[in-house]
């Protein structure tokens, strides 16, 4: 196994499943997660919540959940999910500080698939 499949799941990234699908292809597999990792998307997000756009930014929140939950990463996944929620009420409250720790988790993402 790749060694940076092995990192993403000692991380707890869930990918039995997910390489199932790409039938043991993990090069294929990697390929979207680093493009995943590197989402315009992401920087949309931050625009739309430093703009105050809540319904922006859960736009962009929810389509990068569906992309990192079917890439099984979970624990960028998860971060998304807890973001999407106050969002989806056109709340911002404690939103900031989920983008942070979900940027934080980006850089980590990116630093396993450059080791």
């Amino acid at each position: 196994m790749d060694k940076v499949v092995s990192r993403l799941q000692a991380w707890g990234c869930m990918l039995d499943d997910i390489l199932d699908i790409f039938q043991g292809d993990e090069e294929a597999y990697l390929e979207l997660v680093t493009s995943a990792g590197k989402d315009p998307a992401l920087v949309a997000l931050g625009e739309a919540l430093k703009k105050r756009d809540a319904l922006e930014a859960f736009e962009q929140a929810h389509m990068l959940k569906g992309v990192f939950g079917n890439l099984g990463l979970t624990p960028i996944y998860g971060i998304l999910a807890s973001l999407v929620e106050p969002l989806r009420q056109g709340s911002l409250d404690g939103t900031d500080a989920l983008y942070v720790d979900l940027m934080d988790n980006i850089v980590r993402l990116n630093i396993i698939l450059s080791s």
